[in-house]
């Protein structure tokens, strides 16, 4: 039933096309696994076919490991320009 309801999440096929999902700290009540589960749902062309996005802060870096570097940001507050976005393959 839990792949059930992830796998209706990201199934928008009778819905709207190319809608964008934000979640503030996605790992904080759910169990590790299943944050990797609602991240490869979006990944897979298959499930996902209208192409929806998953933004998501996480503090878990476990994450990354299904992630590539172009699709990891990092934000960083500094006063003087507010919020910066860097892509983590900018990083080096």
């Amino acid at each position: 039933a839990q792949r059930y309801s992830l796998g209706y999440l990201v199934n928008f096929k009778h819905h709207c096309t190319g809608i964008v999902i934000l979640i503030d700290e996605l790992d904080e009540s759910l169990h590790s696994l299943l944050v990797k589960e609602l991240v490869n749902l979006f990944k897979t062309k298959r499930i996902n076919e209208n192409g929806a996005q998953i933004i998501f802060t996480a503090h878990n870096p476990e994450i990354l490991d299904i992630l590539n570097p172009n699709e990891v940001g990092i934000v960083n507050y500094r006063k003087s320009k507010g919020s910066v976005v860097t892509k983590s393959q900018n990083l080096e």
